[in-house]
């Protein structure tokens, strides 16, 4: 928007009255713009540049399936691997070195030495339903989580003279979060567990 001049600078163009109106006089004549003081150059106006969009970052979507199959499949497996271990207080299964890593595993070795020691096995079988709720693999290593909650209700920790259960109360359910790594030579491997226990699944 270009402003209006106020009339007082008109002014300027005499020192006195007469001087002023013979101005004024000649202003008119040859037009406002010849008593009009020197301004600044109005710069041009360029076309707003246009801000490139930012790219989505595109998702390899093969990559992303074989990440989600093979980190299901390692939990999948460390599972089994466990629940057999426990069958026999097994703290040793050298199975689990198939599914896991550190320090998941060492964890896995402490828990089935604490049945060896207390003269304990599990029996039975857990129900177990893991889903993917998040993936990296576009960073190396490759990266899953899951989500998974385990009902205990048919796997029983009881003693192993007599095979009666440890506890008058039912299996109950827990609510897992898993850490699943694509180690570089090494393949996918359990890497974290960290369970809660919850109501119902």
């Amino acid at each position: 928007m270009i402003l209006s001049r106020p009339v007082g600078v008109y002014a300027n163009c005499g020192g006195s009255v007469r001087v002023a109106v013979m101005m004024v006089a000649a202003c008119v004549a040859l037009g406002l713009g010849a008593c009009s003081p020197a301004g600044p150059t109005t710069p041009a106006v360029h076309p707003a540049l246009e801000v490139p969009r930012v790219a989505a970052a595109t998702i390899d979507t093969s990559a992303a399936s074989a990440a989600k199959t093979a980190a299901l499949d390692a939990y999948n497996g460390y599972l089994a691997a466990y629940v057999t271990a426990s069958h026999t207080a097994d703290w040793n299964a050298t199975s689990i070195d198939k599914y896991a890593a550190d320090p998941l595993r060492q964890q896995a070795r402490v828990a089935l030495h604490d049945l060896l020691d207390a003269h304990h096995v599990m029996t039975g079988q857990p129900s177990s339903h893991p889903v993917v709720t998040a993936l990296n693999t576009s960073s190396s290593p490759a990266t899953v989580l899951l989500a998974d909650c385990v009902d205990m209700t048919h796997w029983i920790e009881v003693q192993k003279a007599t095979g009666k259960p440890v506890s008058a109360a039912p299996g109950g359910h827990e609510s897992v979060r898993v850490v699943v790594v694509d180690y570089p030579a090494l393949g996918w491997l359990v890497q974290q567990s960290k369970q809660s226990t919850v109501p119902t699944c």
